[in-house]
């Protein structure tokens, strides 16, 4: 009986060494396992000693799951300080990587270095010198560099300007004297489109008017504004360091598109406000009220054509729009105008022709030309039969001697 009842305490202390295993053990299993050992020993085996041993064994189970919960919580607040340690460890290499790519970006050369800038000829690899140049020069951020570059070339050209608003005045002075003598110069012969031809030359060149200065300003703009434009689009689509961070305003990233169309709207704002208050009076005269009418439509049609290029090409749209307006003033303002001896605009009640008007007065000229070379033709092919028919009369009579033939 002794042996049975030890046997049966060592099967009861290892029934309570396996339950260690099981966190979620239930109170119900605990109590059947209990009742269930208090028959089997008859009494014999005390209920105080089995109770002790599972106690024993739960709290040692309860220790070891308070440990492990302990140890998880140091493991993962030793595994959060090392990341925090190694972000902290990074940051400065992080830091010093940036440093090099921004002291990189502020050398001569960079922009051919990644492959911009190839050469000085092309027009946007010479905006992209230009713009390298005063960037690693003055050390302003690169929405500075962009406005200083175009309000310097823009002011460069005011001279070509002021020649050629001499040479538009001095045209819309003549316009109204140039329209007759090109009305009527198809009206007769030859020897009457002739002298009106050089009409119109000694007209011009008696005030001085140079086909030249009208155009070179014009040709020279051209080329500059879409170097620009292709340019800065290639610096921002790289984008070149320093792009994303240099903006102002709204528009911190010159690579991204304005986000609220500020630089488009102003874009738009500044060509309208010059087409209808800005034009010199030389232009005003000379231009067709139908294409005014349309130069107001156009700049808002900009708007969504633009929305997605970057804020830095934006950004040169506006400035030039900008530029329009303060040349449109100088050019207006009389002092300026003395001051350079720009031609004044002699105000006339004649109204420019609209569209319509300017096209039915080229298909009348366009008709006129072709019945004036319809009858120099007549006249060529009249002169050519009279002057084979007179060569037929004239000609000495043949003499024929020994079968030959000679005149």
């Amino acid at each position: 009986m002794v042996l049975k009842h030890t046997v049966f305490g060592l099967s009861l202390k290892a029934s309570a060494s396996r339950a260690m295993m099981f966190k979620n053990f239930s109170s119900t299993a605990r109590q059947s396992v209990t009742s269930q050992a208090a028959k089997l020993s008859n009494g014999k085996t005390p209920l105080m000693s089995i109770s002790m041993t599972w106690k024993r064994n739960n709290s040692t189970s309860s220790t070891a799951s308070e440990s492990a919960g302990s140890t998880t919580s140091e493991i993962s607040s030793q595994l959060q300080s090392f990341s925090e340690s190694a972000s902290t460890a990074a940051s400065p290499i992080v830091d010093a990587a940036n440093q090099i790519v921004g002291e990189a970006s502020s050398h001569y050369g960079y922009l051919e270095s990644i492959g911009l800038a190839n050469g000085w000829l092309w027009p946007p690899n010479l905006i992209q010198h230009i713009l390298e140049v005063v960037h690693v020069s003055t050390g302003m951020p690169w929405y500075a560099t962009i406005i200083t570059c175009a309000l310097t070339l823009r002011l460069a050209l005011i001279p070509l300007y002021v020649k050629q608003q001499d040479n538009m005045a001095k045209s819309a002075n003549i316009q109204t004297k140039l329209k007759h003598i090109e009305d009527t110069m198809y009206d007769k012969d030859q020897a009457h489109y002739a002298k009106s031809a050089a009409e119109i030359k000694n007209v011009k060149k008696d005030i001085g008017l140079s086909v030249l200065w009208t155009t070179v300003p014009t040709l020279l703009q051209v080329p500059l504004a879409l170097g620009f434009f292709s340019g800065l689009r290639e610096m921002c689509n790289y984008p070149v360091d320093g792009f994303t961070n240099q903006g102002a305003l709204w528009f911190q990233d010159l690579s991204a598109a304005d986000p609220y169309l500020g630089l488009q709207c102003a874009t738009a704002a500044a060509f309208i406000i010059y087409t209808r208050w800005g034009q010199d009076p030389a232009t005003k005269k000379l231009m067709n009220p139908t294409y005014q009418k349309v130069m107001y439509v156009l700049p808002l049609l900009s708007i969504p054509l633009t929305m997605n290029l970057g804020s830095g090409v934006v950004l040169y749209f506006a400035i030039n729009g900008l530029c329009a307006i303060f040349q449109g003033y100088l050019l207006k303002n009389p002092k300026f105008r003395k001051y350079y001896n720009i031609t004044e605009v002699i105000k006339t009640n004649e109204k420019p022709l609209n569209m319509s008007q300017s096209f039915e007065r080229y298909k009348l000229n366009a008709k006129k030309r072709q019945e004036f070379q319809d009858r120099q033709n007549s006249a060529a092919d009249k002169f050519k039969k009279r002057r084979q028919v007179s060569r037929s009369n004239s000609a000495p009579p043949v003499v024929e001697k020994n079968s030959k033939k000679y005149y």
